[in-house]
């Protein structure tokens, strides 16, 4: 998502983890009504979550863990070199299911649209970013690379 600007968006979010719950547009306006009704200077986060959930049509856990190209992805976006993943699309173009093709002919032409330049710098921001320790860090890194 960070290389191809890919969004994820509804649904989605929560199968994949990028949130916690999914509540329909509909029962948006009784959940808020109940929170409201409920919530008071006493209210804990975890019954606060409750609340949510009763709403919620999916209920993030990595046991439920769900996101389209999952396989592909991961085999792919290796975070070893850039010019790797470039490489394990072409294969996926060359050897894959039409279904692979398809997705590695998107992304490829997506990617080929793009600045190397800025994907270079993305790619290395990513591999640093598996490594950071606190949030104060990932801010430090993030101003050090907007100030260079």
């Amino acid at each position: 998502m960070a290389l191809t600007g890919e969004k994820v968006k509804g649904r989605d979010l929560a199968k994949c983890g990028l949130a916690t719950n999914f509540v329909r547009s509909d029962k948006m306006e009784s959940l808020k009504s109940t929170i409201i009704e409920k919530s008071n200077e006493d209210i804990s986060l975890e019954k606060l979550q409750e609340i949510v959930n009763e709403y919620s049509d999916i209920i993030y856990t990595p046991e439920n863990f769900s996101f389209p190209k999952s396989d592909e992805i991961s085999r792919t976006f290796v975070l070893d070199d850039i010019n790797e993943v470039f490489t394990r699309l072409h294969r996926l173009i060359e050897n894959g299911s039409e279904g692979e093709q398809a997705w590695a002919n998107k992304t490829l032409a997506t990617l080929n649209s793009l600045s190397p330049f800025s994907l270079v710098v993305t790619f290395e921001q990513i591999k640093k970013g598996t490594k950071i320790q606190s949030l104060e860090e990932a801010f430090n890194i993030e101003a050090q690379m907007v100030s260079a």
